[in-house]
């Protein structure tokens, strides 16, 4: 009984999870009942249900292991195989590797020169990195890349409607990307069905 309290106490302090979950359930039966009887829709299964895990580890603890660059790197490679695009797939990978190691390193340098934090809170994460490179894997080049702006613009476009709504400054608001690689990822792959 203990646990179970401590579950949904867990729950209401993050409902995040909560919101996650649904959603989650929501787009798979969605995309379930859409692509019934496609080829290879275990794969895109596949992919949700990868982000989603992503997006679930970021809200509990703050941190996106190497592990999900590892998983998106082989899920990417066997589709790459599949569908006879395995080098649009090693350079979506490694594009978007590159692109988010740059992306991290300025944050870095604008983190310590312009706003001179000295704490140790990252603007862009090294999970983070572990993420766009696994989206880059999984849909490829140039695919990949667009997944990666999209979950930036997303991203953006979140935090600022949470400043507005808690009532802070919108640069020192702390945005945690699994969710928006989770969103972009079902947007890509539902545009990708259409």
């Amino acid at each position: 009984m203990k646990q179970v309290y401590h579950t949904i106490g867990f729950m209401l302090k993050k409902p995040e999870i909560f919101y996650l979950i649904v959603l989650n359930i929501i787009f798979s039966t969605t995309w379930i009942g859409l692509a019934w009887g496609r080829q290879f829709i275990w794969l895109d299964l596949s992919i949700i249900f990868l982000f989603s895990l992503i997006a679930a580890v970021d809200q509990l603890t703050d941190r996106i292991p190497i592990l999900f660059l590892l998983l998106g790197a082989i899920l990417g490679v066997t589709i790459g195989c599949l569908r006879d695009q395995l080098n649009f797939t090693i350079l979506g990978g490694l594009s978007n590797s590159i692109l988010s190691i740059l992306i991290y390193f300025t944050g870095q340098i604008y983190q310590k020169r312009v706003l001179r934090w000295q704490y140790a809170s990252h603007v862009f994460g090294f999970g983070d990195v572990y993420a766009c490179g696994s989206l880059g894997f999984i849909f490829g080049s140039p695919l990949g890349n667009v997944a990666f702006f999209l979950t930036l613009l997303l991203a953006i476009f979140g935090a600022g409607i949470q400043s507005k709504i808690q009532g802070t400054t919108f640069l020192k608001h702390r945005v945690k990307l699994g969710l928006y690689f989770y969103l972009a990822t079902l947007l890509i792959t539902m545009a990708k069905m259409l």
